[in-house]
C-alpha cells in the first residue's frame, strides 16, 4: 500500500514536470512521441499516464492550453485569426476555429463582435457614471 502510494506520488510529480513543459512549449509542434522521448517514456506509456493521472488525453490537454492562450489574444489584440492560430501552435486557422466553435458554440468572428459590443456598453456605462458623479459634485 505504501509503495503504491509512493509510486503514484512519483508519477504525479513526473506528470507535473511534463505539463509544465507543455505550458512553456505549447506553441511548438509537440507530438506525443516527441514529448515521450524528451522525458524518456514510450508514447503509449505517456498516453496512459495522462489518462490515469490527469483524467484527460494528451491531445486534449495540449489543445486546451493552446485554446486558452489563443482566446486571450482574440480578446486582447486585433491580430488576424490565422496569426493567432499559428502563434499558439495550431496547425492552421481551421483547426483553431473548429476547436473554438466546438468549445464556445460560435465563430471566432462572432465572439469578437460580442466583445466589441460589450466593451462599448461598459464604456458608455462608465462615461454615464462619471457624468452623474460630476453633476452631484457641482450641486
Amino acid at each position: 500500500m505504501q509503495d503504491e502510494l509512493l509510486k503514484s506520488n512519483q508519477q504525479l510529480n513526473r506528470l507535473g514536470m511534463i505539463t509544465s513543459y507543455l505550458k512553456d512549449h505549447y506553441m511548438e509542434d509537440i507530438s506525443l512521441g516527441k514529448l515521450a522521448g524528451i522525458f524518456g517514456y514510450s508514447p503509449s506509456y505517456l498516453s496512459k499516464m495522462f489518462a490515469r493521472y490527469a483524467g484527460i488525453n494528451y491531445k486534449d490537454y495540449l489543445q486546451n492550453i493552446r485554446l486558452e492562450h489563443a482566446v486571450k489574444d482574440l480578446e486582447n489584440t486585433d491580430k488576424q485569426i490565422v496569426d493567432i492560430a499559428f502563434d499558439h501552435g495550431f496547425a492552421n486557422s481551421k483547426a483553431f476555429t473548429n476547436l473554438f466553435r466546438k468549445r464556445y458554440g460560435m465563430l471566432t468572428s462572432e465572439y469578437r463582435k460580442q466583445l466589441v459590443k460589450k466593451k462599448q456598453r461598459e464604456s458608455y456605462a462608465h462615461h454615464r457614471a462619471l457624468l452623474e458623479k460630476d453633476k452631484k459634485v457641482t450641486l
